[in-house]
């Protein structure tokens, strides 16, 4: 079990029996915490906990199955939580870490009797069926982003579908609309505005039912954006309107003034219809 590589601390020497009783602990922390409606910063605190513990443990490991045992959900854990902070690479570690523990230790647990062995099964599934997905949606998003920042439009626009459909299968609301706005943009700038007016719209709707007015809002703008060229000038004044309402109940004025510069253009639009590009 090695320990993880982002601590800047020397591991404490403390006895297996304390170990132990620190990690059934975490284990219930592990078990009972959606990390996905934590905080950057409550995220960071408890991959520095996680952290903390598997490195106190290491040479423990070593002689204790127990303390092994541990080591595979937490090790998942910890590895979902460095993705979610941007830590790929050692999320990749983690991850991959706490899949050799759990390949080592599976006979084991298929042999004991112990009543602790099904905590470790549930909480290895746990984290591999709803967090695991999560962060893996989140590591193609990025990639297909900085693809398509880089003018690889056509490797971004893979990725970011891949990822559209991993944020679908994790019912990630708000993966779906950042998605869904990355891969209208591609198509927009790629003069498909049809497909780029269907994935603003999407985006919108999976807003709605994330609850987030922000990215509603900005779903909208990007809708009323694209109508203007499409010249469907009607549909256009409707959501930029909408958007505008919205950044102005949010006071968001940097959005809100760039909806008022595509209301501007709009308007211009609606005099000479030949001015937009």
């Amino acid at each position: 079990m090695a320990a993880p590589a982002v601590l800047d601390r020397e591991p404490q020497q403390i006895s297996e029996a304390e170990w132990l009783r620190r990690a059934e602990t975490m284990l219930e922390r592990v078990n009972h915490t959606d990390v996905r409606s934590l905080s950057p910063e409550a995220q960071f605190d408890f991959a520095a906990d996680l952290g903390r513990l598997l490195q106190d443990g290491e040479k423990l490991a070593r002689s204790s199955w127990r303390v092994k045992l541990y080591g595979a959900p937490f090790f998942l854990r910890l590895g979902v939580l460095n993705g979610m902070l941007g830590r790929w690479e050692e999320a990749d570690r983690c991850t991959r870490e706490a899949e050799s523990i759990a390949a080592k230790v599976a006979d084991h647990l298929d042999a004991t009797n112990a009543p602790d062995a099904n905590l470790f099964r549930g909480a290895l599934e746990n984290v591999r069926q709803k967090q695991v997905p999560f962060v893996e949606a989140r590591a193609l998003f990025q990639a297909g982003e900085e693809m398509a920042g880089g003018g690889a439009w056509y490797d971004g626009l893979e990725k970011l579908r891949e990822a559209l459909n991993r944020f679908e299968i994790t019912n990630d609301g708000h993966g779906k609309v950042a998605a869904s706005i990355a891969v209208g943009n591609i198509h927009q700038k790629k003069g498909d505005y049809e497909v780029a007016r269907m994935f603003f719209g999407d985006a919108a709707r999976h807003a709605r039912k994330a609850r987030d007015r922000s990215a509603e809002a900005t779903a909208y703008l990007h809708l009323g954006a694209v109508e203007i060229q499409l010249q469907w000038l009607d549909q256009a004044r409707l959501h930029l309107g909408t958007a505008h309402r919205m950044f102005s109940e949010l006071r968001d004025e940097q959005r809100r003034e760039l909806t008022e510069e595509y209301l501007g253009l709009l308007e211009m639009v609606e005099r000479v219809p030949e001015a937009i590009i």
